[in-house]
């Protein structure tokens, strides 16, 4: 393939004309040195949306194939861009999205390039504030899905993340066997292939939710439930065993705890509705380095995987392990809630007495 633009956008919609005019205005707005296309890829539209995005000066695709992997694999086959910059309809870019992107793309240092993704509603009500709650708390309060360690590996969110297509073809691009969790699924197989992956913190974008309140939401985890028995199928996962939590002390509101109980519920019974027993199968990931999200706990915007470092968070400390010499490094709470610098300075001043020279903590900051 010949390369022709450092980025190329790919928007996959269907039924999104409420959002879809917004979200490519934010990105044709952006000012940067760095040239992209827009590829909007329609996965069947029966409302305004084909209207709408044809009097844009984007390349429009119809895929005929339902489901958000294969209008993504259609938009990645066709883009030309060095990086592809996925985008959700319902997404809206920050005015210096672009620009802060370009520095962290021309360093050429990381494949997979995550940003901030704060909920935004075009009204002020409770459910609003809820899902402002819940979607802090699962990151714990950065919006950067990097920070929501899933079982094994960072989760990417496609709703606005950028890739190198060379990684994306590399590992085979989204399974389209997966109806739903299909971004978690691409995020683990490029951290399993070493890629590289970097929180951007001034890299900022805006989510929508235009689809009801309460009910609508607890549908969707429902659905979601309902999909992910195949990702778990697929990596032999094994569920937490905790299944509900009352989590009144995240909310301080009885209203919100109950809400994100009922979330739960849904999920839960979407899961049991696919008639998987996570009961037989157990973790086929031994052998990947767990790694605690390290913008987190020690201020690093840098992830690495190394087969042989694990990174073990318990109540009282954090311990890097080598699961080879059985070396490790212990650090209590105390000092991981130092300043960051601090914190990292430590630990990289020590962790060549882990003889893992591949295992890299970067501080770079952006």
């Amino acid at each position: 393939m010949n390369v022709e633009y450092d980025i190329s956008f790919v928007i996959p919609v269907l039924n999104g004309s409420k959002t879809i005019q917004n979200c490519l205005n934010s990105i044709l707005s952006q000012t940067s040195e760095m040239n992209y296309e827009v590829i909007v890829v329609d996965n069947g539209s029966t409302d305004e949306t084909l209207d709408i995005v044809k009097n844009v000066d984007v390349n429009l695709i119809v895929e005929q194939k339902r489901g958000r992997s294969f209008a993504r694999n259609c938009g990645v086959n066709k883009a030309k861009g060095k990086w592809i910059a996925f985008i959700d309809c319902d997404v809206e870019l920050d005015n210096q999205w672009l620009s802060n992107l370009a520095p962290i793309i021309k360093d050429d240092l990381y494949n997979v390039i995550q940003g901030k993704i704060i909920p935004k509603s075009l009204q002020i009500n409770s459910f609003s504030q809820f899902r402002e709650k819940l979607l802090a708390f699962q990151t714990h309060g950065s919006f950067c899905s990097l920070n929501d360690i899933r079982f094994v590996a960072p989760q990417c969110n496609t709703a606005a993340c950028v890739v190198k297509r060379s990684a994306i073809i590399e590992v085979g691009q989204f399974d389209t066997s997966l109806d739903t969790h299909e971004d978690y699924d691409l995020g683990w197989r490029l951290w399993r292939n070493g890629h590289k992956f970097y929180v951007a913190n001034k890299v900022v974008s805006y989510v929508y939710w235009d689809r009801g309140q309460y009910f609508s939401y607890i549908s969707r985890y429902f659905y979601m439930g309902k999909g992910y028995h195949r990702l778990v199928k697929k990596w032999q996962l094994t569920p937490p065993k905790t299944l509900f939590k009352w989590r009144m002390y995240l909310y301080k509101n009885i209203k919100f705890a109950l809400v994100d109980l009922l979330l739960q519920l849904a999920f839960f019974f979407g899961f049991k509705s696919s008639g998987h027993n996570p009961k037989h199968h157990q973790p086929t990931l031994k052998k990947a380095s767990y790694l605690a999200p390290f913008s987190y706990l020690i201020g690093t915007n840098h992830y690495e995987f190394h087969p042989c470092v694990r990174v073990i968070k318990t109540e009282k400390k954090f311990i890097f392990k080598n699961i080879k010499s059985h070396k490790q490094l212990e650090f209590d709470v105390q000092t991981a809630n130092s300043p960051h610098e601090e914190f990292s300075n430590i630990i990289m001043s020590q962790l060549a007495a882990l003889k893992s020279n591949n295992f890299i903590i970067n501080t770079y900051k952006q």
